[in-house]
């Protein structure tokens, strides 16, 4: 019964050897996953931060467009207003000179 305990005993020690070499193999396999996720994830986030600058120069962009619309038309506005201005002002020059002449 000796040799068989001792066989016993050699396999289990063969059977642990076994596992613990498993074990290490599985910690490098999951820390190389690790390494391959980070840089995944660190290219993403390079390319996401990519688009975003894209996105906020075309958001720029366009509100320097809408801007320089805003500018333009509030100087027409504005012309128009004095043109007005400068008419009304002629009116009522005129209209005080002929009351002034009338009397």
């Amino acid at each position: 019964m000796l040799p068989d305990l001792e066989k016993i005993i050699l396999a289990d020690r063969e059977a642990r050897s076994l596992v613990a070499q498993a074990k290490k193999e599985a910690q490098v396999m999951l820390d190389q996953a690790q390494t391959h996720i980070q840089a995944i994830q660190a290219k993403f986030q390079g390319e996401l931060a990519h688009l975003q600058e894209a996105v906020q120069e075309e958001i720029l962009h366009q509100a320097k467009a809408k801007a320089a619309e805003v500018a333009e038309s509030t100087e027409r506005y504005i012309a128009g207003l004095r043109k007005k201005q400068g008419t009304h002002g002629e009116e009522a020059a005129a209209f005080l000179l002929s009351k002034v002449l009338a009397e």
